[in-house]
């Protein structure tokens, strides 16, 4: 809850103007709306930071996964996205051998050297074991986010993304099992999102939706409460651990 609190107070303190090209009109196609039935193919292949090609049905070798679309040199969420991502799976005590995380860069002029940065930045040695950071070509990123509903654009003014902040969680297969809002993960929800028979929690994010609008540097209503809680939380128990030491120091007094 600490850690949600202040990465929610950071996102809080960050939001300030942006300078961007992009029209409404075009904002509003990013979206993440999985389609009927959405899989990721398994024939999917690209490379990983260590310059190998991998091939999705290898990755995953009979296990579920953490899906998480990435620009690997964003400024403004997919950091915070990973480490939250990361925060949950530690809080839901998940066996390394029950799951992956596999992040996939959607900007293929991203480097290894990027990927890695983000990987060393977000993730605790344990989970980094457990991960893989893919750098795909164009014709495999178009793929895999048509596959899953996951809609961006780019911003070529400020070689930006605009694009969703969600969580995919699949299946051994490739299924889509749950899509997961980052600032919302509970350990309990990513528990049951490996699960063979969960029933899906694709309609319930859909109303916990948000977006950050790079044409105005703002977050919308919906997420700004949402950090403006986790700011308020981050305050209070600040204040509680404030008044357990001394309460502590008078006791020893």
């Amino acid at each position: 809850m600490m850690r949600f609190g202040l990465a929610c107070l950071i996102l809080l303190l960050g939001i300030g103007p942006a300078a961007a090209g992009l029209p409404r009109s075009v904002l509003a196609s990013v979206a993440a709306k999985p389609p009927p039935g959405a899989r990721l193919p398994l024939d999917l292949e690209a490379v990983d930071t260590s310059g190998v090609r991998r091939r999705l049905s290898d990755l995953l070798h009979g296990r579920p996964a953490f899906v998480n679309f990435v620009d690997y040199t964003c400024n403004t969420l997919c950091g915070t996205d990973l480490m939250l991502l990361a925060d949950g799976v530690t809080r839901a005590r998940l066996a390394a051998k029950d799951y992956l995380i596999l992040v996939i860069g959607i900007d293929p002029k991203d480097s290894a050297k990027d990927a890695l940065a983000m990987e060393q930045a977000e993730l605790s040695p344990d989970l980094q074991k457990n991960s893989v950071f893919l750098l795909p070509s164009q014709d495999v990123v178009t793929r895999a986010t048509r596959a899953l509903g996951y809609s961006y654009v780019y911003d070529a003014t400020t070689d930006q993304f605009a694009h969703p902040a969600m969580i995919y969680a699949i299946g051994p297969q490739g299924e889509l099992r749950a899509t997961l809002t980052p600032l919302a993960l509970t350990a309990g929800d990513l528990r049951q999102a490996l699960l063979p028979d969960h029933p899906g929690l694709i309609q319930r994010v859909a109303a916990l939706c948000y977006g950050y609008d790079p044409l105005t540097g703002q977050y919308d209503l919906k997420v700004t409460r949402l950090l403006q809680l986790g700011g308020t939380l981050t305050v209070i128990l600040l204040a509680l651990a404030i008044c357990g030491l001394a309460y502590r120091r008078r006791a020893a007094e």
